[in-house]
């Protein structure tokens, strides 16, 4: 029993004492604990290797698909190994995650450049139906409305030229929309002139701005503005009229009125709220 032992123990410290060890063969099974290992090397395939409370000065793998455990193992160097093969994984990882975000800048960038282009597109297909539109006789319109309000000194008081539409039994002033390449101011002094026969003299541009939803314009004829107009303003004019309005064919019947008989009979608030302030201005001018 003693020389048992005796050699047990020199078992043990052959095992605590290891210096250089290696692991050649396919799919191996080997197990180290409580030993010191100077140099670790599996050379092999498929090796199944478990070492726990052991430390090493170096380790050097070469084979593939070895499947090691360290527990407790401090490891001074390592080539080709776990650690190694960690940061390489971590590098490609960031390398990955780098491409990952360039494509995802390219990809918005490209997103970008296609918006930009469909929106030259979209221009150039609304300028072709526009000259096509022109072609045919047919004006195109600027995206915004304008209001013309007429007034007169009647009787001792200011009064207001209201029309009644043909095609409806609302009141309203003269009204109607930019045509091509028209300024506001332009397109009311047209709109006078068409709806009334009268060529005004002066236009006082008015604070009062409404906005109106964009297809109240025909779609053929707005085909050249930008896609994402979905109101346009309606810019309010003033003008004093001492002439008597010859209807067009929008109107079948025009009233000279004060100021509250005329806001009963008027339809829309953008009208009343311009015919409001041009009093206000009047008041203050006497």
């Amino acid at each position: 029993m003693e020389k048992m032992t005796e050699l047990e123990k020199r078992i043990a410290e052959l095992e605590e004492k290891l210096e250089n060890v290696m692991v050649y063969s396919e799919g191996a099974e080997v197990t180290f604990k409580n030993s010191t290992i100077n140099l670790l090397q599996i050379l092999g395939d498929g090796a199944n290797i478990a070492l726990e409370n052991v430390p090493l000065d170096s380790v050097e793998i070469s084979g593939d698909g070895n499947n090691i455990g360290f527990s407790n193992c401090p490891i001074a160097s390592c080539t080709n190994g776990v650690e190694t093969d960690l940061d390489d994984r971590e590098a490609r990882a960031d390398d990955l995650e780098c491409r990952i975000a360039d494509i995802k800048c390219a990809a918005l960038d490209a997103k970008t450049i296609l918006d930009e282009v469909q929106t030259h597109f979209d221009k150039l297909s609304g300028e072709i139906e526009g000259l096509k539109s022109e072609s045919q006789g047919i004006k195109m319109r600027e995206p915004f409305q304008v209001l013309a309000v007429p007034y007169r000194f009647i009787e001792n008081e200011w009064c207001f030229c209201v029309f009644r539409r043909a095609d409806s039994d609302i009141w309203q002033f003269i009204a109607g929309g930019g045509e091509s390449n028209e300024k506001p101011m332009d397109a009311a002094l047209r709109e006078i002139k068409e709806e009334t026969g009268v060529t005004a003299k002066q236009l006082t541009a008015l604070q009062s701005i409404a906005f109106v939803p964009a297809e109240v314009v025909a779609e053929n004829l707005r085909a050249h503005w930008d896609k994402n107009i979905f109101v346009i303003p309606e810019y309010s004019f003033a003008f004093e009229c001492n002439a008597d309005p010859t209807l067009s064919r929008e109107h079948s019947e025009c009233k000279w009125l004060p100021y509250d008989e005329a806001r009963k009979l008027l339809k829309w608030d953008s009208n009343k709220v311009a015919m409001y302030e041009m009093m206000c201005r009047l008041r203050n001018y006497e």
